[in-house]
């Protein structure tokens, strides 16, 4: 069978690059003819008869099935056979990957930088091990750096639940030799989260020092050896990311932290001396006023919108970010017929589409539909099927973030 090609299309997408070959998949970036929504479509390259297919069909369809839901970590959309082929969609998250952000730094990023890097690990790593399951293969190159700043873990393709049996057969390693765990090395089935800590903290050396916290030509975390302290490698290192980094590096398991919430808890105070801020770090700032949701301008008390020039009349009808990239974000619908998405209401949330919601604002009613995109709109954890009704205190889904509506 045929690898997709550019221009060709995948369950109704329609590819415009080649991103990567790995191994057993090619990733491709391809656009919505309809919504022109920009997304990632994994594709199996493994051919069918070849003796590890099943293996592979079976472990990307597990992958394929994930949900995290959480902002630090890249959940699937769709998937999907075409051609013969196995495909699973993702939203496109602009900006980097961490090993091409390290390499154009030269000798490490910024300590304020790399504190937000590490935070957002913890996070998102966190809600990974939450759902029981161990990434376990945690590395600079599944790690996607937002324009925003933000970091998202990428790459769930070899991740393992706990309690079930391995999808790995034969004696190979599972994961990459220069990030993995000493326990990793032993027997990839039977490691548990602490092994995506250790990860982590090769990371965070990585980001510090431009480079792994191990000689090249040695096998040092294969033979359980201790790494170089972070601040032999680059003497600028504060000694708090020294310990940091030493303790998620720990060979022993026991010894590291045992849980990303306390990674978080240990980098916290270093975060808040450089100034990082991150969700939960420290209180958000005063908010601004209420946004117009037509467009995403500030509204101030106008009765008439400063960007699109729409008119605020009669009741107001405000919604509310609760959770998500852009919680604690307030918007007000002025009257007209507009479509609402992720430019209005949070540009960097990867989650939600351009074209999320539809709204119909005419005097004392809000009436919304979905607008198409690639995850669906919900209301009080329905699909929205046909235009609805809003009433005062409606849950409304946009993604995966959550938002009240409130008729004043």
């Amino acid at each position: 069978m045929d690898l997709p090609a550019i221009g060709d299309h995948i369950l109704g997408y329609r590819v415009s690059d080649v991103i990567a070959i790995a191994g057993q998949a090619v990733v491709l970036q391809c656009a919505s003819p309809r919504t022109r929504d920009v997304v990632v479509i994994k594709v199996l390259s493994c051919e069918p008869a070849s003796p590890n297919y099943a293996q592979e069909l079976a472990r990307a369809k597990r992958c394929a099935a994930l949900r995290i839901n959480h902002r630090c970590v890249l959940d699937p959309i769709d998937s999907g056979m075409e051609g013969g082929r196995f495909c699973t969609v993702f939203p496109f998250v602009p900006g980097d990957d961490l090993t091409h952000r390290i390499m154009r730094s030269g000798a490490g990023l910024p300590h304020k930088e790399v504190a937000g890097v590490i935070l957002d690990l913890a996070d998102g790593l966190g809600a990974i091990h939450a759902k029981g399951i161990v990434h376990r293969d945690i590395k600079t190159d599944n790690v996607i750096i937002h324009p925003s700043g933000a970091a998202v873990i990428i790459d769930l393709g070899i991740c393992r639940r706990i309690g079930e049996p391995t999808l790995t057969t034969g004696p190979g390693l599972l994961g990459t030799p220069g990030t993995m765990a000493p326990e990793q090395f032993r027997d990839p089935k039977t490691v548990d989260h602490r092994a995506d800590i250790y990860s982590a903290g090769v990371v965070a050396v990585e980001c510090l020092t431009g480079r792994r916290p191990f000689p090249t030509d040695s096998n040092h975390a294969a033979n359980g050896r201790r790494p170089i302290p972070p601040s032999r490698l680059n003497p600028l290192v504060m000694a708090e990311f020294d310990q940091l980094c030493m303790k998620m590096l720990e060979p022993d398991p026991e010894d590291r932290f045992q849980s990303a919430r306390e990674v978080r808890a240990a980098c916290e105070p270093i975060a808040r001396r450089l100034g990082c801020v991150r969700p939960g770090l420290p209180p958000a700032p005063p908010a601004t006023g209420p946004r117009c949701l037509a467009c995403g301008a500030h509204t101030g008390s106008s009765d008439v919108c400063p960007g699109c020039k729409r008119p605020f009349l009669g009741a107001c009808h405000r919604l509310l970010l609760q959770s998500g990239p852009g919680a604690g974000e307030v918007f007000d619908a002025p009257q007209g017929t507009y479509i609402v998405g992720r430019l209005q209401l949070c540009a960097h949330d990867h989650h939600m589409s351009r074209q999320q919601m539809r709204v119909n604002c005419i005097n004392g009613t809000l009436l919304i539909a979905d607008g198409g995109g690639l995850n669906p709109t919900m209301h009080e954890d329905h699909p929205i099927k046909a235009p609805i009704t809003l009433r005062s205190g409606a849950k409304v889904r946009l993604g995966v973030s959550w938002a009240t509506y409130l008729h004043l």
